[in-house]
């Protein structure tokens, strides 16, 4: 792709130029729904940062590409390897490693987050029935197992 410029709007935007007659345009609009999806299936909460000036603005972009350039240095370090592991030694998740990886992304992720609340809010009611906590100062909704997964992305 390559950049190029909106004529209608005087955007930046991407472009790649299929035939004479098809192109394909990715704006801030199109831009912004790839980036929400792309975060709600790794879960990632967006870091927001308001710049008043654009001396600022110009530092922070400047501090966030120094952030990119040094982790592109260090050496790779697997994110999944730990939650492939640690699922299919956990009691009650019944895959194969092969049925893992035949799992659609975000289907395996809810897997992982359902089993994190699961064994949390098992915890909670035996430190509540051992005596260990006291049951009238939790949530109740944190005594659901059914209750919905919290992704950390609004509206997305």
């Amino acid at each position: 792709m390559q950049w190029g410029t909106d004529k209608r709007t005087d955007e930046p935007v991407l472009f790649q130029i299929i035939n004479k007659e098809d192109v394909i345009i990715i704006d801030k609009f199109i831009y912004s729904i790839i980036v929400n999806v792309l975060r709600k299936i790794h879960g990632i909460k967006p870091k927001v940062e308001i710049a008043g000036t654009k001396t600022l603005t110009k530092i922070l972009v400047e501090l966030n590409r120094s952030d990119i350039e040094k982790a592109s240095k260090e050496p790779f370090k697997s994110s999944l390897l730990p939650l492939i592991s640690t699922m299919l030694n956990m009691e009650g998740f019944n895959y194969t490693l092969q049925q893992i990886r035949d799992l659609p992304y975000y289907a395996f992720m809810d897997a992982v987050k359902r089993t994190s609340l699961i064994k949390s809010t098992s915890a909670l009611l035996n430190g509540c029935y051992s005596g260990w906590i006291d049951g009238s100062k939790i949530d109740k909704k944190n005594l659901n197992w059914f209750r919905e997964i919290e992704t950390n992305i609004e509206n997305s």
